[in-house]
Formats: C-alpha cells, structure tokens, sequence
C-alpha cells in the first residue's frame, strides 16, 4: 500500500515537472522573440499558469532606484490581483518580496497564508507554497518572480533549481530588451544630431565607397535623398576633376598612414554650382586596433570664400585708389616746384623788358 502511494506521488511529481517543462520551454521560445517588457512579462505568466505547470504567476517590473513596480504580468488569480498590483506600484511592497529583492537566491515561502500576512494574495497560497526569486542580471534589479507550486514539491531540490533558472533566463532577457531599447534611443538621438549637424558627415569604406551621408550632405550638394549614391565611390562623379584627384590623394595617405588629414578645395554640386568643402579626413579603428573606415566630415566654406574674394578685390581697389592718389600727391607737388623755378624767371624777364628802349 505504502510502496503504491509513493509510486502514485512520483507520478504526479513527474507530472508536474513535465508541465513545469513544457511551460518553460515555452517561455524560452519567447524570450528569444519578444522584445517588449510588458509583452513578455504578461505571456510568460499566462505560459507558466496556463499549462498548470504553476498555480498562479506574477511578475513585477521595478524602476531603476527599486522604489515602485513599473510594470506587472499575472495569471491565474482569478481578479484578485488588482489591488495587489496598485499597491505594488504605489511602492508598498510586502515583506517576503522586500526579502527577496535583497538576495540572489530563490525563496521558499511553504506557506504564504502564515508568513505573508501583509500580502493581498496570501490567501490564493492556500494549501500550497510559494517560490519569489530577484530577477537580477550583472548587478542591475529588474524585478521579482514569484509563483505558486503544491506545497509537498517545496522542497525539491530539482524544482527550485528549474525555476532559478527560469527566472535567470527572463532577467537576461530583460536585460537584452533594455540594451536593445537603449541602443535604439542612442542611434536615434545620433542620427538626429548628424541631420541637424551644420557640416556633412559621410562614412567612406576603404575601398573608397561611400557608406553612409547625412541629411546635410544631401542638402550641400542639392541631391535627391532618394540618390544612388551609397556602394558607390566617393568623391562624386559630377565633382571636379581637380578635387578629385585631391580628395583621393587624401583618402589614399589617409588609409596608408592612419592620421588625420585636412583639406579644403573647390567642389560643386550635382548642378555644377561652386561648392567650397572644408573636409577632415578621420581614420576609425576596430577593437582590434585595425582600420575600419574612414570619416570624412565637410563643411560648406562657400560663403567665407566668396567673402574672401570680395575682400580681396575691395583691397585692390582701394590699393589702386592709394596709388592714384599718390600720384596726383606727386604730381602736385612738382608742379608746385616748377612754378617756384619759373616764377622769379618770368619775373626778371619782365623788369629786364621795362629796361629796354622801346625800339
């Protein structure tokens, strides 16, 4: 009799673990594809409720400072986990939670009804335990699981190490979710700052094709943004045959030498209108050490070109106006010296006229 109840419970043991199993295999599948918290939070509780592998399931997500639950997943409460939630992200946490936010290993709570008396779902644990772990991954909290299991498996060295794994493999994904997010809001906030950027970033390969231009770089050469310009060499077809030959003496010692190089040269854009590009030519490197491209940033010196020009002729106006005026200076003046000469000429001339007889 004995030996059947004992065959009878390693059944439902077994039983339970496979539904644990499949549950979890089941999460994984969505670890792997979902990249919204919430999303994933929600579907990973109703897989690991839905399946009977555990009674029940929640997940709270924690903002940055563990103060207040940001976001919750659950399943299997019936309606009951309403207030619990708005507590929850009212920063009222109950102890045993508080208690397993401050440790890496899983707790085991055999029976919630007694030892969780400030919990609102104590009462759903009847007759069976409880298991919360820390959903940590390199030092950052990123929440809580906590799940439901009868309370003869409590102990089960093989359950809890399931579910430590389990709640070690949604962490990660957290984790990877957050990364992904943050690496998104950083290339967005880039590609902003690079299409409002006054000057022209473009990423030349170094085989000397063009990778990547921004907006202004477009907007400086009067291109469609729509233009096949990318996979194709730089400097441009339609640029000057001068500023070409410039421009990939720089690229090629740029790539030869790893330095940094500056230039400025007379372009034009896709019209044939004078462009002034002021480049530096920058040499990016991989972790490795090896060059990986080249950065050549442009700004459209046109203007203050054009402006020199100007200056540059005004200059030799008023120069020649200095000369004109110098010369006349120095006309005048030997007029003036010629005069004092003829002066006492003529006058002489004149008293020695008076002197002579009138025939």
């Amino acid at each position: 009799m004995e030996t059947e109840h004992n065959q009878k419970k390693t059944q439902q043991r077994e039983a339970h673990l496979n539904r644990v199993l499949k549950a979890i295999v089941n999460t994984h599948r969505l670890i792997l594809k979902e990249s919204d918290p919430h999303i994933l939070i929600q579907q990973s509780c109703d897989e690991l409720a839905g399946t009977m592998g555990y009674y029940n399931a929640w997940i709270g997500l924690l903002d940055r400072d563990n103060r207040f639950v940001t976001a919750t997943g659950h399943a299997g409460f019936n309606g009951a986990f309403e207030f619990m939630g708005e507590q929850l992200h009212q920063g009222i946490f109950p102890s045993n939670m508080r208690k397993t936010l401050t440790t890496n290993e899983p707790m085991v709570i055999e029976s919630p009804v007694a030892a969780c008396a400030d919990c609102p779902l104590a009462t759903q644990y009847a007759g069976r335990a409880a298991f919360t772990r820390r959903l940590a991954y390199q030092n950052r909290t990123f929440g809580i699981l906590s799940v439901s299991v009868p309370s003869h498996f409590a102990r089960e060295p093989e359950e809890l190490d399931v579910f430590s794994d389990l709640a070690n493999d949604l962490a990660f994904a957290l984790s990877r979710i957050e990364l992904k997010t943050q690496l998104a809001r950083n290339k967005r906030r880039n590609q902003a700052l690079l299409d409002h950027s006054p000057v022209c970033h473009k990423i030349v390969d170094l085989d000397f094709n063009l990778q990547y231009m921004s907006a202004n770089g477009f907007k400086m050469l009067k291109l469609d943004q729509q233009a096949y310009v990318y996979g194709h060499p730089y400097p441009f077809e339609f640029f000057p045959e001068a500023f070409k030959k410039e421009m990939t003496q720089s690229l090629t010692s740029v790539k030869n030498t790893g330095r940094t190089i500056t230039t400025e040269a007379l372009a034009n854009d896709v019209n044939g209108h004078d462009v002034w590009l002021e480049s530096s030519l920058i040499p990016v490197f991989d972790d490795k050490g090896a060059m990986d491209y080249i950065t050549v940033v442009s700004a459209d010196t046109t203007k203050r070109k054009q402006n020199e020009m100007k200056m540059r002729r005004l200059q030799g106006r008023l120069e020649q106006a200095f000369k004109m005026e110098s010369i006349g200076t120095l006309a005048g003046g030997i007029a003036h010296d010629f005069n004092n000469l003829l002066f006492p000429i003529i006058g002489m001339s004149e008293l020695l006229m008076e002197d002579l007889p009138e025939d």
